[in-house]
């Protein structure tokens, strides 16, 4: 079991409703570092606020949506499902679609090099959650997370 790293000291706690086929990216609701509300959480980045993600890192406007919900993700943890209020006071339905993150890429800087290589050869072993080197989530960086490296080795698809 891996722990996502959504506070229960809030007054409002988390529910994850759906995750990728890998585990790797797990979607619901709960508290975030931007207040409660639908979040996302991946291996790379923690808990993340949904509707910031998208409207900071994707430039959607997603101004007077209120009471936002993140229920379902795809195998690929590429597309995001989820309700919420509109601006006009309506439920509604929505559906969101995320670059996929490359997971070998440990620096975010577009590619598997050397670098990243070192990041989880540095870390051999057991190491804390969010974890550079640990690729696959599972809180030790180890043979399985270096073959993933290196069958990732060069570009990251866009």
């Amino acid at each position: 079991m891996r722990m996502l790293g959504v506070s229960l000291e809030s007054e409002y706690w988390g529910t994850a409703w759906g995750a990728s086929s890998d585990g790797t990216v797990v979607v619901g609701e709960g508290p975030t570092d931007s207040g409660p509300g639908a979040f996302i959480w991946d291996t790379r980045h923690g808990v993340r606020n949904l509707k910031v993600l998208l409207e900071v890192d994707y430039g959607l406007n997603l101004k007077g949506w209120t009471s936002m919900g993140a229920t379902g993700i795809s195998n690929d943890g590429s597309t995001v499902i989820g309700v919420g209020t509109n601006p006009d006071g309506d439920r509604e339905a929505w559906v969101a679609t995320i670059p996929l993150f490359c997971v070998a890429d440990t620096d975010d800087d577009g590619s598997v090099n050397v670098m990243d290589l070192l990041a989880v050869l540095s870390s051999w072993g057991t190491c804390d959650p969010l974890c550079p080197g640990d690729l696959n989530a599972t809180g030790a960086i180890n043979v399985t997370d270096l073959i993933t490296l290196l069958s990732s080795w060069g570009g990251c698809p866009e």
